[in-house]
């Protein structure tokens, strides 16, 4: 956290918040906020919209693949895990052979997304490490 002297701090947790805390999604926030910043910044051609617990990645097919692994590395650095069984990509087009994401993810084709375009909708879960 910084402050208004300039003074940067870093809050740990260890627990999480419990159910109902009012300022537990904020504190998510925050913590998901230095992750997606990293990402986004490594990835121009994407964009990382998010609420709460759930993250997308939209952006051209050959973009997407590289943001995902780059999002998961700096989420892990939090302490938050990608779901796959909770998590959908869509898609215009067929996508690439070489293209894969975690098993679990289900793919649904979309006609609304630009083509040669793909949306991935991310639920993130916490882990103790």
């Amino acid at each position: 956290m910084g402050t208004r002297m300039g003074d940067i701090s870093t809050l740990f947790s260890q627990m999480g918040t419990r159910q109902g805390d009012p300022l537990g999604g904020a504190l998510f926030a925050l913590g998901h906020l230095r992750a997606l910043c990293s990402t986004a910044a490594a990835h121009p051609l994407c964009i990382f919209p998010s609420y709460a617990d759930e993250t997308y990645i939209a952006g051209p097919v050959d973009a997407i693949l590289p943001a995902f692994h780059t999002l998961q590395d700096q989420l892990s650095w939090v302490g938050l895990t990608i779901q796959p069984a909770k998590s959908t990509a869509w898609c215009s087009q067929g996508l690439p052979p070489s293209f894969s994401l975690p098993q679990g993810f289900v793919f649904l084709p979309q006609d609304y997304i630009s083509s040669g375009h793909l949306l991935v909708r991310i639920l993130l879960s916490t882990h103790l490490q």
